[in-house]
C-alpha cells in the first residue's frame, strides 16, 4: 500500500480544505471520542486504565440502553478503522460486547463499502480489510455481504496498485477462510467465481504472475469442487470460461465440461444445459461499482438524446481512458443488456436509447479481440433464446444497433452483422443447429413484438458487399421473405429442426473458442449516439406499418378534385365514409364530401390563377376530418434525423400553427428539402416524420381546402394565398423537385 495521505481533520476519508467533513464520519468520530471520554481518567495525575477496567467500563455503559450500545460499539468500530495499534483490542472489546451481532457496525460497513470505498485513506482502507477477515473467521452473520460488496470494488480493465491490492486481499480473505466461507453458501461462491474468472484475464504480464497463478489455481479448484454451486451463474459461465480457455489450467476443465460433465457433477447434463439458463443480473451488475451503475442508470434515464457527448466524455475518461481498461467495455454491454430495462414511459421519450451507449462503447474498442468480446456480450443471449423462458429486453438492443447505424455508420452494423452469421456455425459445431434456432427466435420474437416492422433494411442494405449478402442468404434466406401484411398478423419461417443433444460428438479444444472472424474497429466503426437514427436504403417494396391505426389507410382515396355530376359525387363520399367506419382501430373517420355542382367553364390551374365563382356555394370541398385525436410525438423524437429533429420541435411549439402560420409553412417546407437530401431514405425510417406531422398539421386537416372567410369576396381571393397554410409546403417542395428519385416518392408517401 502507498504511504498514507496526511489530510487534516479527516481520519476517514479524502477530502480538500474546502470540503465539509462526510456525515457518516462526523457520527463515527463523534462515538470515538464518547468511548475515549468514558475511558480517561477521572483526574490527570490518575494513571491510565488497565485493559479490564475499560473493558467494564465499556460493557457497563453499554448494557445501560440502546443507544449508549449503538455509540459504543461505533466508537469500536472507528477505533479500528482509524487506529491500527488499538485495533486487535478493540475488536475484543466489541466481540464481547456486541448484542445485536455486528448488526450495527455491519450496516455502517456496508455503507462505506458500496458508496464511499473510493473515498478512504489508505490506512482506513487496510483496516476494513483486516476488519472483514476478523468477521468471516469469528463466522458473523452478514460477513459474506461484506466480502459480495468489496468484490463490487474491484474494477474491471484497472491495473493500478490499489485495484490489484484490493484484488489480492480479497483472494487471500476467501482461500485463508475457505471452508468456513464457503461452508453454506452457494450464492458466494458463485459471485467470487465470476468475479475472478473475469479478473483473471486482466493480470496479464510478469507483473501479476503470481497473483493470476493463484487465481487459476483457486478457480479451477472451486469448479471441479462445487461445479452446481457455480452452475447458479447461468450462461454468462460459459462466456466467461471462453476467455480463459487458451490457459492450460482450463483446457482439461473444458474437455470434462464438454465431454465428461458426470465427472464435475452427477446432476451436470452438459454444456447445453448451461447455456440454456439465463444469467442472474446480480452476478452480471456485480461486475460494476456503484458509481458505474448510478452514471449509467442517469444516462438511460434523465439525459436526453443528443445531450449525451459530454456526458459519456467523461464517463470515458474516468473509467476508458486506459488501454487495459477496454476490457471494462464487455462488462458494460452485458450490464446495459441484462440489468437496464427501460419502462414504457422511458422507451417512449426522447431518453437516449441503450442502442445509442452499446454503439459508443463499441467505439472505445481499438483492438479486434476486445471488439469480439463486445459483440459477444452482446449477441449472447441470441445463441440458445427460448421464447418462453428469456426477456425480449435482453435482445433488443442489439438488433436496434444494427438498424439505426447502417446509413451513416455503416461499418458498426455490418461487423455485427457478419458475427452474427458466423458466431451460430463457428461457436461450437457440434450444438450449430441450436444456436441457429436461437438466433432465429430471437428475430421471430423482434418481429412479433415489432420491435422492427421489417429486417429488410439490414438484410438487404445495398451497404452489404457480395459475400456478406450471401451469407446472410444462406442463414436468414427465411426472414428476407417474411411479409408483414398489417398489425398483429406477422408471417413468419417456421423454426428450423431442433438438434438432438445425443449425436454432440467430440471436437478439438479449438473448436471450442469462437473463431469468428470480425472486423477491426479501427477501421471507422462509429456509435451513431450523435448522429440521430438512420434512414436505410435498399428497402423492398413492403411497406411495414409501426400500429393498427395505420392498416388499410392506402386503400382510402379522396373523391376526385371536379365532378360532374352532383349524385355521383355523393355516392364517392358515401363510399369513402364506409371504408373509414369499417376500421375500428382508426382514430380519423372521414366525413360525407360537401360538393356543390361546379362551373362547367374550365378551370385552369396556373399558381396565381383566381377563383371566378360567384359564391361560397359554388366552390369544390375536400371531405374533412370529423373525430381528430392527437399523441404525443416526442417518443419519435429518437428516431428523426437530427437536422429534421429540430425543425420538428420547434414546429410543434404550442400554438405555432395558430399564432405564426407564416413560419410554420416556412419550417414544414425546410423539413421537406432536408427529407428530400437523403439519398437513402427508406419508408420505414419516413414513418416517424410522417407521424409528426400527421399530428403537428392536424388543424389543417380539419379545415376545407378552399376556405375563405365570410367577409372575403372570392373572387378577390387568388389560389396561392389559399395554399399557403403549413399543409401545402410538402407538396410545394414536390412539384418543384425534378429529379424522379426513391426520396421524392417516399416524401409523395408521406
Amino acid at each position: 500500500m502507498a504511504s498514507n495521505q496526511t489530510t487534516p481533520g479527516s481520519g476517514l476519508f479524502v477530502v480538500t480544505k474546502n470540503e465539509p467533513k462526510e456525515r457518516l464520519e462526523e457520527e463515527l468520530e463523534s462515538c470515538g471520542n464518547y468511548i475515549r471520554q468514558l475511558v480517561a481518567p477521572q483526574r490527570p495525575d490518575q494513571q491510565a486504565r488497565s485493559n479490564q477496567e475499560m473493558h467494564d467500563i465499556l460493557s457497563s455503559n453499554a448494557n445501560a440502553n440502546s443507544e449508549n450500545h449503538e455509540k459504543v460499539c461505533l466508537g469500536l468500530f472507528y477505533v479500528i478503522l482509524t487506529d491500527v495499534q488499538e485495533a486487535p483490542r478493540a475488536f475484543q472489546d466489541l466481540t464481547l460486547i456486541t448484542r445485536d451481532h455486528f448488526g450495527s457496525i455491519l450496516a455502517k460497513l456496508n455503507i462505506i463499502i458500496i458508496e464511499k470505498y473510493l473515498r478512504l485513506l489508505d490506512v482506513a482502507r487496510q483496516q476494513l480489510l483486516w476488519l472483514v477477515q476478523q468477521l468471516v473467521s469469528s463466522r458473523c452473520i452478514g460477513a459474506n455481504q461484506c466480502c459480495i460488496c468489496l468484490m463490487k470494488n474491484i474494477i474491471g480493465g484497472d491495473v493500478s496498485t490499489k485495484n490489484v491490492w484490493l484484488a489480492e486481499r480479497v483472494l487471500e480473505i476467501f482461500m485463508e477462510n475457505e471452508t468456513v466461507i464457503f461452508e453454506n453458501d452457494s450464492l458466494l461462491l458463485a459471485h467470487f467465481i465470476f468475479t475472478y474468472l473475469r479478473l483473471i484475464c486482466d493480470h496479464r504480464g510478469t507483473r501479476h504472475e503470481s497473483l493470476r497463478k493463484t487465481e487459476i489455481k483457486f478457480c479451477v479448484s472451486l469448479l471441479r469442487q462445487r461445479f452446481m454451486d457455480c452452475f447458479l451463474i447461468g450462461r454468462d459461465l460459459v462466456r466467461l470460461l471462453l476467455n480463459v480457455a487458451r490457459i492450460p489450467e482450463f483446457q482439461q476443465l473444458w474437455r470434462d465440461i464438454l465431454f465428461q460433465p458426470q465427472l464435475l457433477s452427477p446432476k451436470f447434463n452438459g454444456i447445453l444445459s448451461l447455456m440454456q439458463v439465463r444469467s442472474q443480473r446480480k452476478f452480471i451488475a456485480a461486475r460494476l461499482t456503484m458509481e458505474m451503475e448510478n452514471k449509467l442508470n442517469f444516462l438511460m434515464s434523465k439525459v436526453k438524446f443528443g445531450n449525451q457527448k459530454r456526458y459519456q466524455e467523461w464517463f470515458q475518461k474516468s473509467y476508458l481512458s486506459t488501454a487495459e481498461s477496454q476490457n471494462l467495455c464487455p462488462d458494460l454491454i452485458r450490464y446495459i443488456c441484462c440489468v437496464i430495462h427501460p419502462t414504457n414511459e422511458i422507451l417512449s421519450s426522447d431518453i437516449i436509447p441503450r442502442w445509442a451507449v452499446i454503439g459508443w462503447l463499441l467505439l472505445q474498442c481499438k483492438s479486434n479481440s476486445i471488439a469480439a468480446e463486445c459483440k459477444l456480450a452482446l449477441f449472447f443471449d441470441w445463441l440458445t433464446f427460448q421464447m418462453d423462458r428469456d426477456n425480449i429486453m435482453n435482445i433488443e438492443p442489439a438488433v436496434l444497433v444494427m438498424y439505426h447505424n447502417l446509413k451513416h455508420h455503416p461499418a458498426t452494423s455490418i461487423t455485427l452483422l457478419d458475427f452474427l452469421c458466423r458466431i451460430q456455425t463457428d461457436f461450437y459445431p457440434p450444438l450449430q443447429h441450436i444456436l441457429k434456432q436461437g438466433v432465429h427466435n430471437s428475430f421471430r420474437l423482434l418481429l412479433e413484438k415489432r420491435v422492427l416492422p421489417s429486417l429488410a433494411p439490414i438484410f438487404e442494405s445495398n451497404k452489404l458487399d457480395p459475400e456478406l449478402k450471401s451469407l446472410v442468404k444462406t442463414n436468414f434466406g427465411d426472414f428476407m421473405e417474411v411479409a408483414l401484411p398489417g398489425p398483429g398478423v406477422v408471417s413468419l419461417p417456421p423454426p428450423p429442426p431442433p438438434s438432438d443433444p445425443s449425436k454432440v460428438t467430440e471436437a478439438l479444444l479449438e473448436d471450442i473458442v469462437p473463431q469468428v472472424n470480425t472486423c477491426s474497429y479501427d477501421s471507422g466503426v462509429d456509435s451513431g449516439a450523435e448522429g440521430g437514427n438512420s434512414s436505410l436504403g435498399n428497402v423492398k417494396s413492403t411497406e411495414p406499418i409501426f400500429s393498427s391505426e395505420e392498416e388499410d389507410i392506402d386503400e382510402i382515396k379522396p373523391p376526385p378534385l371536379i365532378v360532374d355530376d352532383e349524385e355521383e359525387t355523393v355516392k364517392v363520399a358515401q363510399s369513402v365514409s364506409k371504408k373509414s367506419n369499417g376500421s375500428s382501430q382508426r382514430k380519423l373517420s372521414l366525413k360525407s364530401a360537401m360538393v356543390s355542382k361546379p362551373d362547367q367553364s374550365a378551370v385552369s390551374y396556373s399558381s396565381e390563377l383566381d377563383l371566378r365563382t360567384k359564391s361560397t356555394e359554388e366552390l369544390i370541398v375536400y371531405p374533412i376530418v370529423e373525430t381528430l385525436e392527437k399523441e404525443d410525438i416526442s417518443k419519435y423524437y429518437s428516431q428523426l434525423e437530427s437536422d429534421i429533429l429540430e425543425n420538428v420541435m420547434k414546429l410543434n411549439d404550442d400554438n405555432l400553427m395558430e399564432r405564426d402560420e407564416k413560419n410554420a409553412f416556412e419550417l414544414v417546407k425546410k423539413i421537406s428539402k432536408v427529407q428530400l437530401t437523403y439519398q437513402a431514405s427508406s419508408r420505414e425510417a419516413s414513418v416517424p416524420l410522417a407521424a409528426c406531422l400527421c399530428n403537428i398539421l392536424i388543424p389543417n386537416l380539419a379545415v376545407p381546402v378552399f376556405n375563405i372567410p365570410p367577409n372575403r369576396d372570392p373572387s378577390e381571393v387568388s389560389l396561392a394565398q389559399l395554399i399557403k397554410r403549413p399543409l401545402y409546403a410538402v407538396f410545394e417542395v414536390l412539384c418543384k423537385s425534378e429529379a424522379d428519385t426513391l426520396p421524392l416518392r417516399l416524401l409523395s408517401f408521406l
